[in-house]
């Protein structure tokens, strides 16, 4: 029996290829970074290692249409660019949302006005060029963004520019929720919790870190994000696996965001169910809702997955020892990661959340001590 092949484009694709592979389909992947341990696996174009280009999402979708048409699943941040997903269904059965889902879904006052008619809030947001009067705390955050870049705390006067926008800050820790859609309906899998701005993994500010999994939630409020996700789905027209984003006020989910794409934080479900979801991802992305799946995942490990970024800007001499560490998107031989940059991201499983955050940190500070003791070479 021939194997499905699948086309893997966005940002970093290694954990939907090697999802997708789990599941034996044949892959080719369409991404920025090429990393060794994928790169090593599956037919990949490499934007970096190819082109020696920056990221771009239209660069991307310019390479995908050059590819035969075939089964084609997005991740990060096509979700931000609607126009270029609409040119890829030309081509290609994308299996995901259509950028007419996109534009809702990123649309955050028209899911206010969609969600405030169900109880659901969103933090406020303020649009205007200059704020002079603005109570309590604002986060600037560009209108097409990811992985918390180029958020920052807003200065009272400050001037905004036209790719941003104000959100109230609402202090705790922020979530995700992971769930399949069909275009109709909606399944609840899980709930991870955010990890952002850590100094233990050189991340400063709200930059995206990792997640840890599961959150346990009471009956009440896993009640209420499943209806939150019920909401959005049937506004949206979401299909196949999405994310979405926020922080529980009085045991209810305040909406920060909508990830209408394969999450990152999936792979922490998938590890904990010893299963690949791609498949369910392409059932559900063709308006199939397969009842291979309960909902709202647990595990009695917890999971963590976190993102190493460099502390300072280095060239990778030997990268056997990322493995000995058990981290994924690994590095080649010879590359050079400057500062600020993503290494590699890290696992760990434990018996709490509190367990399974040491784990992680303990993971990281050895990892970058054998840094420090020369086994790469520094760049001042």
């Amino acid at each position: 029996m021939k194997r499905e092949r699948i086309l893997i484009i966005g940002y970093s694709t290694r954990d939907m290829a090697h999802s997708a592979i789990r599941a034996g389909l044949q892959v080719k992947t369409i991404d920025y970074f090429g990393d060794y341990d994928q790169r090593t696996g599956v037919s990949n174009i490499s934007l970096l290692r190819d082109y020696s280009s920056s990221h771009s999402a239209a660069l991307l979708t310019r390479l995908a249409l050059k590819e035969a048409p075939a089964p084609l699943v997005y991740g990060a941040d096509l979700e931000n660019y609607p126009d270029l997903v609409r040119a890829l269904e030309k081509k290609h059965e994308v299996l995901g949302n259509t950028g007419a889902g996109l534009e809702k879904a990123r649309n955050l006052s028209f899911l206010r006005k969609v969600l405030e008619k169900a109880g659901f809030s969103l933090p406020p947001l303020r649009w205007e060029e200059r704020i002079e009067q603005v109570p309590g705390r604002w986060l600037i955050k560009p209108r097409s963004s990811g992985g918390g870049a180029g958020l920052s705390w807003y200065k009272r006067g400050q001037k905004l520019g036209s790719c941003s926008y104000l959100q109230q800050y609402l202090p705790g820790p922020s979530f995700s929720a992971q769930f399949l859609a069909d275009g109709e309906k909606s399944l609840l899998l899980g709930v991870t919790r955010h990890i952002t701005g850590s100094s233990e993994f050189a991340a400063r500010g709200f930059k995206y870190v990792g997640n840890i999994f599961p959150v346990r939630v009471s009956g009440e409020t896993a009640a209420a994000i499943n209806l939150l996700v019920k909401i959005i789905t049937e506004a949206c027209g979401l299909k196949g696996l999405n994310g979405v984003d926020f922080v529980l006020q009085g045991g209810k989910p305040v909406l920060l965001e909508v990830n209408p794409r394969f999450t990152g934080a999936t792979e922490l479900l998938e590890i904990s169910l010893g299963r690949s979801f791609f498949p369910l991802h392409l059932e559900w992305g063709r308006g199939k809702s397969s009842q291979d799946i309960k909902g709202l995942v647990f595990s009695k490990r917890i999971q963590a997955k976190a993102v190493l970024y460099a502390r300072e800007t280095l060239i990778i001499k030997d990268n056997r020892i990322f493995s000995r560490f058990g981290a994924r998107d690994i590095p080649w031989p010879g590359d050079l990661i400057k500062k600020g940059q993503p290494m590699c991201t890290l696992f760990s499983r434990g018996e709490s959340q509190a367990d399974c955050w040491q784990k992680l940190k303990k993971k990281s500070r050895a990892l970058q001590g054998a840094l420090y003791r020369g086994r790469w070479q520094f760049c001042e």
